[in-house]
């Protein structure tokens, strides 16, 4: 249970620090060009969270042949 209040916890302070710098970011933009800059940063995070998230399972079902299991020929 300890182990559960401390993530809760820790998840809390993520968005409280995310909701801070969000309000800061907005509350200074002035014109279209900040907001593209804002979209530019946005969808980079994204693209880099995306690129390096291991894929652990395949998309597809597959069977899984190893080589010392093959048959011979």
């Amino acid at each position: 249970m300890l182990c559960h209040r401390a993530t809760m916890v820790q998840v809390l302070v993520f968005l409280a620090i995310v909701a801070a710098l969000a309000w800061a970011v907005l509350s200074s933009m002035d014109n279209w060009a900040d907001w593209v800059v804002f979209g530019v940063i946005v969808l980079t995070t994204i693209g880099a969270a995306t690129a390096i998230y291991p894929r652990r399972y395949p998309t597809k079902k597959r069977t899984f042949i190893r080589h010392s299991d093959r048959p011979p020929r």
